[in-house]
């Protein structure tokens, strides 16, 4: 028993120094250990470490998403681009009312940056309401309708070139305030002025000659194609008008006579005073109307070869034919018939007077207007370049049938340089 005992401790301690020996290989050879561990274990731990990088990338994709959102800066903000609008405090002492636009965010549309009044010192004479239509850089735009209307009927201006002057179009006004409204009329939102007319801050209900300057702007971003494509058609052409200066048609009413004397040839058999006389010079057309309204033809008197402006077309025009027009239209011409643009014509009446000034006009069947206030007889015109004219008095609103009411008619006058025989 005490054997076998013995023998089963010796197993046991063998047993015990074998499973020692087996620990003390591993301790000894860490290689083999190493290569069957999980070195795999560890390469992945690598790898989701490469991977952190994507992680950090988001971040960046994130801050370069936030940096749009200054984009509420939302580019149209129009409030922060509404250009300034100049207002005469004196427009409030006259009444007159800005009816603003009624616009969408972004949405364009004709915005009053100017407005005006002009008393009667300031108006020199004149009684109109001026208007200018620019683009969205503030550059005039020409052949934009602007309506003025008032209780009863309404005209439409066009804006014109006029290089050198401070509007592009304008409207006489007859009436006292508040009785008339204007706007650009081409469809998109604007702003309108209500209020306008004859009168002074003082004197309210007297028909005193002051005047009106309104000035629209485009603004915003919508639809902001369609008032530059109304510029297109600019009439950069017609400030080509320059080809034709003042000095040039002095020129050409030198040289006319030569030609005129050939054509004397032919009718001096019929009679010898008269008849040389007629053919040398351009017929006249008058229409007797005039007559009948008071307006009186004062000729020139100028001496043999002497150049002078000739009176060669009066017209009166009725309430329908005037089409609300109450205004006194006129033209100058050279020797050859061709419209002079740039010549100075002088609108008296009693207590004031306006130069007004021809223009190119391309079309049209005069050159330039003034605009009628009071009844007739109470306005002249003339010439005004200091060359001998015929003259003409006694314009103003009325008919034939009621010449002392404020009837809207016009009258239409046509001047042609012409050397006396």
């Amino acid at each position: 028993m005490a054997h076998q005992s013995q023998q089963t401790h010796r197993q046991r301690r063998l047993a015990g120094f074998g499973l020692a020996l087996l620990i003390l290989g591993f301790a000894a050879f860490p290689h083999v250990s190493t290569a069957q561990m999980p070195p795999p274990t560890y390469t992945p731990t690598v790898t989701p470490s490469d991977t952190a990088p994507p992680l950090y990338l988001p971040m960046i994709q994130r801050q370069a998403a936030a940096t749009p959102t200054p984009t509420v800066t939302f580019t149209a903000t129009p409030t922060a681009t509404a250009i300034p609008r100049q207002w005469d405090s004196r427009l409030d002492q006259r009444f007159t009312e800005l009816i603003e636009a009624d616009t969408q965010p972004q949405q364009g549309y004709w915005r009053l940056v100017r407005a005006q009044w002009y008393d009667e010192a300031e108006a020199g004479g004149r009684h109109h309401i001026l208007v200018d239509v620019l683009d969205s850089e503030g550059v005039r735009l020409v052949d934009i309708p602007v309506r003025i209307h008032w209780s009863g009927g309404e005209t439409v201006l066009r804006t014109q070139a006029k290089p050198g002057e401070e509007y592009a179009a304008d409207f006489a006004m007859f009436s006292i305030a508040p009785s008339y409204g204007a706007y650009p009329l081409t469809g998109s939102p604007t702003d309108a002025v209500w209020g306008m007319g004859l009168g002074s801050i003082e004197l309210p209900f007297h028909t005193i000659h002051t005047s009106y300057g309104l000035v629209w702007q485009w603004t915003g971003d919508g639809g902001g194609a369609t008032p530059t494509a109304t510029s297109t058609p600019t009439p950069t052409p017609t400030s080509t008008p320059t080809n034709t200066p003042t000095s040039t048609p002095m020129v050409t009413f030198t040289a006319s006579p030569a030609p005129e004397t050939t054509e004397t040839v032919t009718p001096t058999a019929t009679s010898t005073p008269t008849a040389t006389a007629t053919p040398s010079q351009p017929a006249r057309t008058w229409d007797p109307r005039l007559d009948q309204r008071g307006v009186e033809l004062t000729e020139a008197q100028v001496a043999a070869g002497q150049g002078y402006w000739r009176l060669v077309r009066g017209v009166w025009y009725n309430e329908a034919e005037s089409g609300g027009r109450h205004h006194i239209f006129v033209d100058l011409l050279d020797a050859d018939g061709n419209r002079i643009t740039g010549q100075p014509l002088r609108v008296y009446w009693n207590g004031g007077e306006a130069t007004i000034q021809t223009q190119a006009k391309p079309g049209e069947e005069y050159a330039a207007d003034f605009g009628m206030a009071s009844v007739g007889p109470s306005y002249g015109a003339i010439p005004a370049d200091g060359a001998p004219a015929d003259s003409l008095w006694g314009m103003g609103l009325g008919s034939i049938e009621q010449p002392d009411f404020a009837i809207q008619t016009s009258y239409g006058f046509v001047w042609q340089w012409t050397v006396q025989p």
